[in-house]
């Protein structure tokens, strides 16, 4: 068996403006003393975030706990995307939206996450 070698067949995502627009009056407001969730906050505020159609989210099977699914998924259905228990997959799917032109944000549990 003769093994043949070859460059893999990739190419750099090019640069791309990661910034989303936000109307910060939009985004919700916190009140010292009133007790209100996480995934609710995040949910109000993924729902400024998606309006620009910029913004795409990957969850696992638990994706309706940490809001971001359902802020998404109020701008457009299409862009909340749910991989199920394929979950170590989610960044790999995260990344190929950001070629793609996206902003994409995922909640994975903490076995599958990198960084801090």
């Amino acid at each position: 068996m003769k093994v043949v070698e070859s460059p893999p067949l990739i190419r750099r995502a090019p640069p791309r403006d990661k910034r989303v627009a936000f109307d910060d009056r939009r985004l919700p407001s916190l009140e010292l003393g009133k007790e209100i969730a996480a995934s609710t906050v995040v949910t109000q505020a993924m729902k400024e975030f998606a309006r620009g159609g910029r913004v795409v989210s990957v969850d696992a099977d638990l994706g309706t706990t940490s809001g971001l699914e359902a802020g998404v998924g109020w701008a457009d259905t299409g862009k909340a995307l749910n991989v199920g228990v394929a979950e170590s997959n989610m960044t790999c799917i995260g990344e190929a939206f950001a070629v793609l032109g996206t902003t994409p944000g995922s909640a994975p549990s903490a076995r599958f996450s990198i960084g801090g």
